[in-house]
């Protein structure tokens, strides 16, 4: 089967083995019965629909449902409207401390130098430049705290380690 076919005959013939395939596949009484039942779907599309009715004791509509009430949520509502009313008297005889709503009035104060022996900087003083940064650091590692001294022994530094070979 060797044979130098043209693209054109080689798909006429993958097309006729396919379709001889599919046919041996679906024979025609069930094509035709496939068919019928198709028809008579699209026959019942203009047709309206079937209403189900629901067993008599369903009857209820959904607000009448909600409507219904018992003892239990008679007592349960008749306990929410007593705490919300007891919720609003007892807000209005709160001490003026508790209020909520009130305007709180923040004063803030400077603090003089000769008091704590100190100097503020200024907005743009907050920012210390590299020099400074590094000063403070450098002076940070030479002053250890006696609490950390023990745990700073007992940590290696990169030029202690020695990398096997």
């Amino acid at each position: 089967m060797n044979e130098n076919l043209s693209d054109d005959q080689l798909t006429r013939r993958v097309t006729a083995a396919l379709n001889a395939e599919a046919d041996a596949l679906y024979p025609e009484d069930r094509l035709q019965r496939q068919r019928v039942r198709i028809l008579q779907r699209i026959e019942q599309v203009g047709r309206p629909g079937r209403v189900i009715s629901f067993p008599a004791g369903q009857g209820r509509t959904h607000g009448a449902l909600l409507l219904h009430s018992t003892p239990s949520t008679r007592w349960v509502a008749a306990a929410a409207v007593v705490a919300f009313v007891a919720g609003v008297l007892a807000g209005q005889h709160l001490p003026n401390e508790f209020r909520f709503n009130q305007p709180v009035h923040v004063v803030a104060s400077r603090p003089d130098p000769e008091t704590t022996g100190t100097t503020l900087r200024g907005a743009a003083a907050l920012v210390p430049s590299d020099d400074e940064f590094l000063g403070e650091v450098e002076l940070a590692i030479q002053s250890r705290p006696a609490v950390l001294r023990h745990l700073d022994e007992l940590t290696p530094r990169a030029w202690d380690v020695e990398v096997g070979q």
